[in-house]
């Protein structure tokens, strides 16, 4: 028998559950994904150092900051 993800959850979204609907709505506040390049830049790496970017899929981010320092 094959379950579907709305099926699943539907028990949340038909009954009055304001526990849910609260933890669903509240903010985490995220920063701005530009806080990254800050921390990058303030640890002074710079064209004449080896980095290993192993978190930026196709090393596009780190390799642009370089370029612009």
């Amino acid at each position: 028998m094959t379950i579907s993800i709305y099926d699943l959850y539907s028990h949340l979204r038909t009954r009055n559950n304001q526990k849910f609907t609260q933890i669903v709505t509240e903010s985490l506040k995220p920063r701005n994904p530009d806080i990254l390049y800050d921390i990058f830049g303030q640890l002074g790496v710079n064209q004449n150092h080896t980095i290993l970017d192993i978190g930026c899929r196709y090393r596009v981010s780190a390799s642009q900051t370089l370029l612009t320092r």
